[in-house]
């Protein structure tokens, strides 16, 4: 589903799963506060490879207010590791409202 978002020229920035396989291929240096690490990657898995071929982004985000770590995998390559972890924090924020109402 994430190619087929790819194809159309549309940016995804989704949360990653604990069993993700993936080879890093790039490591980012010298990153802002509470971003852990940053890579671009390619996906190892039998299904994942052959469905997403290109290069994906890695950022690990420490979040302060909750105390825990959150990994994202976007194919946004041109935008800052804190512009992709406040794309997700907004579309979270989007969900929650979402939830109250029903």
């Amino acid at each position: 589903m994430l190619y087929k978002i790819h194809q159309i020229e549309v940016y995804f920035v989704v949360r990653a799963k604990k069993n993700l396989g993936y080879k890093s291929i790039q490591w980012k240096r010298r990153l802002p506060k509470n971003v852990l690490s940053e890579a671009s990657l390619l996906l190892t898995g039998f299904y994942p490879k052959q469905y997403y071929s290109e290069l994906l982004r890695l950022v690990k985000y420490w979040d302060e207010e909750q105390e825990r770590e959150f990994i994202f995998i976007t194919n946004a390559m041109h935008i800052s590791a804190l512009q992709v972890t406040e794309l997700y924090k907004n579309c979270w924020q989007v969900e929650l409202f979402f939830k109250r109402l029903k």
